[in-house]
């Protein structure tokens, strides 16, 4: 008799144990929800632009543009393809040259 009567009292404590650590973890899913439920209305809030909703067209967020185009990423690289001769201009000749003629701006004064 005095076995079962430990024994019961023991589940009884453990009963009451899992009882409380059942009460935080609902606790703790019902946080958990209202979180989710507000993240969710956030990311609603932040979709909505004039395409959408009755909000005006200059509302909307304008989108930044990509900065990695404007550092000079090109698509293909600047030049021939490999392997190929390379094609130059052929220079003039000190023949070909003409006389250098020096050359100053005129000012023009509109009255």
């Amino acid at each position: 008799m005095v076995d079962k009567d430990v024994t019961i009292s023991q589940l009884v404590l453990e009963l009451d144990l899992l009882r409380s650590q059942v009460l935080g973890l609902e606790q703790i899913i019902a946080q958990l929800r209202a979180d989710n439920q507000k993240l969710q209305d956030q990311i609603a809030r932040l979709k909505r632009d004039s395409s959408n909703s009755s909000k005006p067209p200059f509302s909307d967020i304008v989108k930044p543009k990509n900065k990695g185009a404007s550092r000079g990423k090109h698509k293909r690289k600047i030049g021939g393809q490999q392997g190929h001769p390379r094609q130059e201009r052929i220079p003039f000749a000190p023949d070909d040259i003409g006389p250098i003629l020096p050359y100053e701006p005129v000012r023009v004064i509109v009255a």
